[in-house]
């Protein structure tokens, strides 16, 4: 390999030192570089030292430019107008980064004053800054994920404004795009029209609503939850089906959705839908509409559930429950997000830490179709790296009650179970943490092991 700097800098690294340091920094700076929206969460978070590190590459030579640059601009966060003007400046300066801008997320900052004088980044007070933005982008038609996502305050004005709808929906119509997110909007009927069967993954955050686009229709619309807003599109729009393949909704699978195949028995509302995600807590969630899979969404196999290690609630009280999973619902593979915090956050002696409550229905009388079940760890980013690892190690020892959760997956009930993940990449562990604590866990549940075949796998 060929590395062209300039002579006079000095001597040079060998080319191969020089890629591996570059391969290096590009892991630690930018661990979310392709990684698909949904799958954020569950990412190492940046180190800082390598950002700057890559930050001051990208300025040092053009070879170094022209690898960093498209790392940097890759995921896009705006917060503020102030945010949005230096952005724009950059593309006015440069127009050839916006063919790097591949993700998207146009996020306000909650702590901005409440008001209506508030000028806030995703209203209609100076639209050209959005439209000039939006404008670049969909000249540039790479980009493959777009958030719209408002602060936490009530704002009555219908989304998209008009002075932007030609330009979003311009974005939101192109067939690269695989993952729109909108939350905390009043959300346009209209706008469901320019959605493209390629679009793969659609987050409808908590308190998003869902309006036509009429002044007329304000008075007598209803404020709904991001589940409701999925109903609704699929409802309203009688002939009209949503190809989203992933969908994450608030707490609630909406039980109109049930209504929709009266009105069109050849049409299936959600015909592509594989996954779908509980944002809320398992406490949260409602067990409505999961026995109608077959109509809604036949292809529907995985869900996403979360447990709050703050909620001192036992999970015999959920109303959710496991055979609402996988008997009367179709699920062959669960996963269990777990938060963990540090321990001045909650008292250990309430953490909800036994699953196998969760997993001891008493309405379990025949064989269920689960098949993976995975457990997935996540923390707080603002977590001191030192102690993540010692956190997480710890608290799978003594806030995890592995012996029980071996005998409840021993039952016959689980004869289909074939694999039981943990997922702790976000914490930074290597290789050889991860494998010793693999091989502890396999010690700590030999029944399953033996009476299913079921395999145990840390991923890291």
């Amino acid at each position: 390999m060929h590395v062209p700097l300039d002579k006079s800098t000095g001597p040079t690294l060998p080319p191969e030192l020089l890629q591996e340091i570059m391969e290096h920094i590009a892991i630690e700076a930018f661990p979310g570089h392709g990684v698909h929206m949904e799958n954020l969460e569950v990412t190492p978070c940046p180190c800082k030292t390598a950002l700057r590190a890559a930050s001051q590459c990208a300025l040092a030579s053009h070879f170094l430019r022209d690898h960093f640059l498209p790392l940097i601009f890759h995921r896009i966060r705006v917060s503020t107008v102030i945010d949005l003007k230096n952005l724009l400046s950059l593309l006015h300066s440069n127009p050839v980064l916006v063919s790097h801008i591949k993700c998207l997320q146009l996020q306000e900052e909650c702590g901005e004053p409440d008001g209506d004088d508030v000028d806030w980044l995703l209203s209609a007070n100076e639209p050209e800054h959005l439209f000039s933005l939006f404008k670049f982008l969909s000249s540039a038609s790479v980009l493959r994920e777009l958030s719209f996502i408002a602060a936490g305050v009530r704002r009555k004005e219908v989304f998209p404004p008009v002075p932007l709808r030609g330009s979003i929906r311009n974005l939101m119509s192109q067939p690269q795009l695989r993952a729109l997110e909108i939350s905390r909007l009043a959300f346009t009927m209209e706008a469901v029209e320019w959605l493209k069967p390629t679009l793969q993954c659609f987050r409808a955050g908590i308190g998003i609503q869902v309006r036509g686009s009429s002044d007329s229709s304000w008075a007598s619309s209803l404020i709904y939850t991001g589940s409701n807003a999925l109903a609704v599109l699929s409802f309203r729009r009688r002939s009209y089906q949503l190809h989203f393949r992933e969908v994450e909704v608030d707490f609630v699978l909406p039980i109109r959705l049930r209504w929709f195949p009266r009105r069109s028995t050849t049409l299936t509302p959600l015909p592509n839908l594989i996954k779908l995600t509980f944002k809320e807590s398992i406490m949260a969630i409602i067990p409505q509409g999961l026995e109608n899979h077959a109509i809604l969404a036949p292809k529907l196999r995985s869900v996403t559930l979360s447990l709050d290690h703050r909620a001192c609630e036992s999970l015999e009280r959920s109303m959710l429950k496991f055979s609402h999973l996988c008997i009367s619902g179709p699920f062959e593979n669960v996963e269990i997000i777990r938060r963990i915090y540090e321990p001045n956050v909650y008292d250990p002696e309430t953490v909800a830490g036994d699953i196998s409550v969760f997993l001891s229905d008493p309405e379990m009388t025949q064989q269920c179709k689960l098949q993976t079940l995975k457990i997935t760890f996540l923390h707080e980013d603002q977590l001191p790296p030192r102690i993540k690892h010692i956190l997480l190690l710890s608290h799978i020892e003594k806030n995890f009650e592995w012996a029980k959760l071996d005998k409840v997956l021993a039952r016959p009930f689980f004869v289909r179970l074939r694999k039981i993940v943990l997922n702790i990449r976000k914490f930074n562990i290597n290789q050889a943490q991860a494998l010793d604590l693999q091989s502890r866990i396999q010690g700590w549940m030999p029944t399953v092991q033996e009476i299913h075949g079921a395999q145990i796998h840390v991923e890291f």
